[in-house]
């Protein structure tokens, strides 16, 4: 998912990336990467999750609407809090 190079350049102390936190919290908690420049990120953004209802709609996309949809309606987070 994503871009792999971001993850294993930044892992590997040779580049300074952005990249969304979802998919490097891991390595962040792991100590692999650190967050530099924490104070300059962008204001979050809205996620809007939308599909078509006459056609049927790819398995896995259905069950990646379904869980944000449960996750985000519930008011629980997508990834770990403390990102």
């Amino acid at each position: 998912m994503g871009q792999p190079w971001r993850k294993a350049s930044s892992s590997a102390a040779l580049a300074v990336c952005r990249a969304p936190l979802f998919q490097v919290c891991e390595r962040v908690e792991a100590g692999k990467v650190e967050v530099v420049l924490a104070g300059f990120e962008p204001e979050p953004v809205s996620v809007h999750l939308a599909c078509s209802s006459g056609k049927s709609v790819p398995r896995r996309a259905r069950a990646l609407i379904d869980f944000l949809a449960a996750r985000l309606s519930a008011g629980m987070p997508v990834w770990p809090a403390n990102f």
